[in-house]
């Protein structure tokens, strides 16, 4: 099992994935402010290292969301607390992670109607 988990910490390290991990974070940081100002129905966006959270005013489902972004061909993950958990993989390219914020916005303005 150690020699696994140093195969792995090499891989992160060689690939240099901890750093690409701190870009990406400026980029979805950046994306869910954005996506924040143009929706009404989030409330609060977070982020902490390459995670985010979006978290839903009451009128709207995050598990609502969360299917119907399984539809667009990508996956969140409903909290408690009405917020969807975006985790992408760290071999995500910024495009990617814009691709992802897109299809939120596209979900919810879907719901907001």
């Amino acid at each position: 099992a150690c020699a696994v988990a140093q195969v792995n910490l090499d891989i992160l390290e060689r690939e240099g994935l901890v750093q690409r991990a701190a870009e990406l974070e400026v980029v979805l940081r950046d994306e869910l402010i954005a996506l924040a100002a143009r929706r009404p129905s989030v409330a609060e966006v977070r982020c902490g290292g390459f995670m985010g959270g979006v978290s839903l005013t009451d009128d709207y489902s995050n598990e609502q969301i969360a299917n119907d972004l399984v539809e667009l061909g990508f996956v969140a993950r409903p909290l408690r607390g009405n917020t969807l958990q975006i985790s992408p993989p760290l071999i995500t390219t910024d495009d990617e992670v814009r691709l992802a914020i897109k299809a939120i916005d596209e979900a919810l303005r879907a719901r907001e109607g």
